[in-house]
């Protein structure tokens, strides 16, 4: 049974509601056409019996099948539930009254909601009703029937039944209950019905903005679908290009598509079967839910008029209080419109004027007042000075100040480069040179003295060298920041043919040679490094550590202490050979997120057999990375990695490191 769509401006929308009754009234009677599926498989229990081969589970399954009686008695009220909605249809017979009811989109949509849950519960139905086409599957299962179309749980009792069949106890997984769903759809109709009752009381409201979605709608001609919420800025329209004509969404986060501007709540509309994702025109219609409801207090076609606009009131004003108070203060008759030589002559004016703005003012003062001020001397001020005398000599005295001050401040300013520039350091030189020669009288005696120098400059992008000749330096040196200089563009070099000549040897330091947050400026190369008492050899420490090693060679550090670090997310770059001639606790370790990186290519040698605690360690995220080649023999550990640490010989083998005892990994270590 269907209803007759009516020759109102929303005929399209009387199609709609037709289909979708007609349609949940069709599948109602399909489920009383699958109750009899369930009648055929009481006809065909021998099977089952003989299958199952168990009395308890037959029995089991015979109080099934009296439950599928009971289901059967129920389809009488199916029959009922059709007969109600023969009567829903006649109650919604009058669709112009229904559409006047909900004159507004938004109510339109809560009906169609209804009527979908109800098509949901009647498919629902049918798949209770499908069972009996599945039931086949039985055979092969035992001792109980576990699964019935796929309803999942061992079906071994039936308890618990009430007269209505509420209820089906026993099961793991409840099964579907027909009669319980039949009264929900039922309830789904007549709530539609109620829905559509409450909604008369907003439709008078809804009705103007209502009149421009009937007309696209009815310029569609298809049926209308409620698709759900939109993001619109996401920067594309909904479905990605895939929208059928009459779809429709509403703003859930505002937002501008091709153009156009959406607020929260609009609705939008497509037009056209596969709608664009990116262009608004011929594919979409725009429904705005902010329209203006009055002006001024007056709704309709609105003229505004003088009356409408209020100067004296808190509302719809004009012009702000303030300026009509301004306004309200020039006096009556005033005019600009007078000749200049009135309006300068100054008799004409009152009130005050600042001097700033009246020209020659403080020339004509300063030349008259203070005519026979001296600055000629800078003495004290007495009380027998005239006001001229004091102000000449606190002048002078600001002067000599200022004149101090510059020259404080030249002394003080920082070197700027405008070329390359090498340092000297030398056994035989004197900290009290100033490093630019080669010679005793022009080189400085310690290394440091020349990287505090370099820590005093621009370097403006130039390179610095600091050239240390042959012999032993026993102080511990700790690399400066350098403004202005470009990466290992500072370098403190040694004799870098043969290392072994040009030594950096300290005694009970803690870091013979140390670079802590110093950037990455510097270069260390041509030297032999070691300790006695206590020391780390060459120590990288801080997350703006960078510091680049070239040829080296590594002599003996203290027990417990490192040739070579690299600590708390510093990084150490080896660029050179090198000669490893003397043993510690190790020979090359990474803490605390430090890197030491071996460029690929290089030789180190072993030479001597010296004795470490482990050759290589990385712990804490240290990480090393040695694709290399290490020649000669060593003592100890070959490598120790652990604490999410990575020891990377590019594919060495677990004996790439000197040692004589195996590696060992640990608490999520790699070495690869």
């Amino acid at each position: 049974m269907g209803i007759s769509p009516t020759t109102s401006a929303c005929g399209n929308e009387a199609q709609l509601v037709d289909k979708m009754i007609g349609s949940a009234y069709k599948h109602v009677r399909q489920v009383a056409e699958y109750i009899e599926y369930v009648k055929h498989v009481s006809a065909h229990m021998a099977e089952v019996y003989r299958l199952v081969g168990s009395i308890d589970a037959v029995d089991a399954l015979v109080l099934i099948i009296d439950k599928i009686d009971t289901i059967d008695a129920s389809i009488g009220d199916l029959n009922i539930l059709a007969d109600n909605i023969t009567q829903l249809l006649a109650i919604h017979g009058d669709l112009t009254q229904l559409l006047e009811l909900h004159g507004s989109l938004p109510e339109l949509l809560d009906i169609q909601a209804n009527l979908a849950t109800l098509l949901d519960n009647l498919t629902e139905i049918q798949t209770v009703a499908g069972i009996a086409a599945n039931v086949t599957t039985v055979a092969g299962i035992a001792p109980n029937v576990t699964t019935v179309a796929g309803i999942s749980g061992d079906v071994t009792t039936v308890a618990g039944v009430s007269a209505d069949v509420t209820t089906v106890a026993g099961l793991e997984t409840e099964i579907l209950d027909v009669p319980a769903q039949v009264a929900a759809a039922a309830a789904s109709a007549a709530a539609a019905d109620t829905s559509a009752d409450e909604s008369a009381t907003s439709a008078a409201s809804a009705l103007a903005s209502y009149n421009a979605v009937v007309a696209a709608i009815t310029a569609l001609g298809t049926p209308l679908a409620f698709k759900g919420v939109w993001d619109a800025s996401t920067g594309s329209f909904p479905a990605g290009g895939a929208a059928r004509a009459g779809w429709q969404y509403k703003v859930s986060v505002p937002g501008t598509v091709n153009g156009v501007v959406f607020e929260l709540n609009d609705l939008i509309l497509a037009t056209v079967d596969n709608a664009s994702a990116t262009t608004f025109a011929g594919n979409w219609f725009k429904i705005e839910t902010d329209l203006v409801q009055s002006v001024a207090g007056r709704t309709g076609v609105i003229v505004l008029t003088a009356a409408d606009i209020d100067d004296t009131a808190t509302a719809y004003k004009f012009m702000t209080a303030a300026q009509i108070t301004k306004l309200a203060g020039i006096a009556s008759g005033a005019t600009a419109n007078d000749t200049d030589a009135n309006l300068k002559n100054r008799a004409n004016h009152t009130g005050t004027q600042l001097a700033a703005t009246i020209s020659d003012f403080a020339s004509t003062v300063l030349g008259g007042v203070l005519t026979g001020l001296s600055l000629a001397t800078g003495t004290a001020i007495t009380a027998a000075d005239t006001v001229l005398s004091a102000f000449g000599k606190l002048q002078k005295q600001v002067s000599d100040l200022s004149t101090s001050v510059s020259t404080l401040l030249a002394l003080t300013r920082r070197e700027v480069l405008t070329a390359a520039r090498t340092y000297y350091v030398r056994t035989d030189g004197n900290d009290a040179n100033n490093g630019l020669a080669n010679t005793s009288g022009g080189a400085f005696l310690t290394i440091q003295k020349a990287l505090d120098v370099v820590a005093g400059l621009d370097a403006n992008g130039f390179n610095i060298t600091v050239q240390v000749a042959d012999g032993t330096y026993t102080g511990a040196i700790a690399f400066p920041r350098v403004e202005g200089a470009k990466s290992s563009a500072c370098v403190l070099r040694g004799n870098v043919a043969t290392p072994a000549n040009c030594v950096i040897s300290t005694t009970g330091q803690f870091i013979a040679v140390l670079a802590r947050n110093q950037g990455d400026a510097w270069k260390i190369e041509g030297f032999k490094v070691q300790t006695t008492t206590s020391g780390h050899g060459i120590y990288a420490d801080g997350n703006d550590s960078y510091l680049y090693v070239g040829v080296m060679e590594y002599g003996p550090v203290a027990a417990g202490f490192t040739q070579l670090n690299a600590a708390y997310q510093s990084r150490i770059w080896v660029q050179g050979n090198a000669t490893i001639s003397g043993g510690g606790a190790t020979h090359v370790g990474a803490q605390n997120g430090g890197m030491v990186i071996f460029a690929s290519g290089l030789a180190m040698t072993v030479s001597g057999t010296p004795a470490f605690t482990s050759f290589a360690n990385a712990t804490m995220a240290g990480q090393i990375s040695s694709p290399i080649t290490w020649t000669g023999a060593a003592t100890g550990t070959r490598y120790i990695v652990n604490s999410s640490s990575i020891i990377n010989t590019g594919g060495g083998g677990a004996n790439v490191f000197p040692g004589d005892v195996a590696g060992t990994t640990a608490t999520q270590g790699q070495y690869l």
